[in-house]
């Protein structure tokens, strides 16, 4: 399992890198799906459930967890956004770590926290 509380930002790699498969849920502020261009129904029609945080001003988290609750746990963090600018015009940050699975359950932990608050969002039909 994928658990990312990294916002609108995940939809571009999710979209760009075709992998809604491995991606399992998503957190995003609520104002995310009200902006125009917004890709949170996107990634609901391809099996991405999207939790909706109201009680954050903004989802600003950028951590990815993968394979939580295992020993192969790897922690994606830092202030890289997973968008185009951030890849292509800002001096941004990623840190990758293996092999601390009891770090990567923290994170988890906190991942899980913000998701209690929040609601599922529901996409409408694509046009």
């Amino acid at each position: 399992m994928v658990g990312l509380a990294v916002g609108l930002a995940v939809a571009f790699v999710v979209r760009t890198a075709r992998i809604a498969a491995v991606l399992a849920c998503t957190l995003a502020a609520a104002f995310a799906a009200t902006l125009a261009g917004s890709v949170l129904g996107d990634l609901v029609r391809n099996g991405v459930t999207v939790w909706l945080d109201s009680k954050q001003s903004s989802a600003h988290n950028k951590v990815m967890i993968i394979d939580a609750g295992t020993p192969a746990a790897v922690l994606v963090t830092g202030s890289y956004n997973f968008t185009y600018s951030a890849q292509r015009r800002n001096a941004e940050n990623v840190l990758v770590m293996r092999g601390n699975p009891d770090l990567a359950a923290a994170f988890a932990t906190n991942w899980q926290r913000l998701r209690a608050s929040a609601r599922p969002y529901r996409a409408r039909a694509a046009p």
